[in-house]
């Protein structure tokens, strides 16, 4: 049985969301390159994401307890993009983050195509979005910055 459960992001909420998210970003300091880290949190950026009116925002809740976060774009017919997915670092490796992705589904029932990315340097990420999640490497892209992988699962 999935406990965990989907709200939207509220006032209250968002506060609480850039600093677990920041968090999770800054156990990865080291892995990726200081270019592609936040310097000042995620704050303004994840303000800014949610107030494009093509993005959902979620909070995600293990019972009552807040435990990650997720932005998905749904500017796209029948296809979905996950920005943005995260779960409090202290709660890593116990499978919250499959059955958190499992709950962003079935939130979305008529989409056909998921997208996703990562910088291909979180190995962890790679692994987590094809062998939990049934996502694909579709491509890898290169900018100024960083190589990232970007993903694709296709529903029947």
């Amino acid at each position: 049985m999935n406990d965990l459960i989907l709200k939207k992001i509220t006032s209250e909420t968002l506060p609480l969301l850039v600093k677990m998210c920041t968090d999770s970003f800054e156990t990865e300091r080291g892995v990726v390159p200081d270019a592609i880290m936040p310097e000042k949190g995620m704050g303004a950026e994840f303000e800014a994401s949610l107030k494009a009116p093509y993005m959902e925002g979620w909070s995600i809740y293990n019972k009552d307890e807040l435990i990650g976060g997720a932005l998905i774009d749904i500017s796209k017919v029948d296809r979905n993009i996950l920005e943005l997915f995260f779960i409090d670092a202290s709660k890593l490796g116990q499978g919250l983050g499959t059955k958190a992705w499992q709950a962003i589904e079935k939130q979305y029932p008529n989409t056909k195509i998921w997208e996703t990315f990562t910088p291909i340097s979180l190995r962890a990420n790679i692994a987590f979005y094809v062998n939990n999640c049934g996502f694909k490497v579709i491509r890898i892209n290169k900018d100024d910055i960083e190589w990232d992988c970007i993903f694709e699962k296709v529903l029947n």
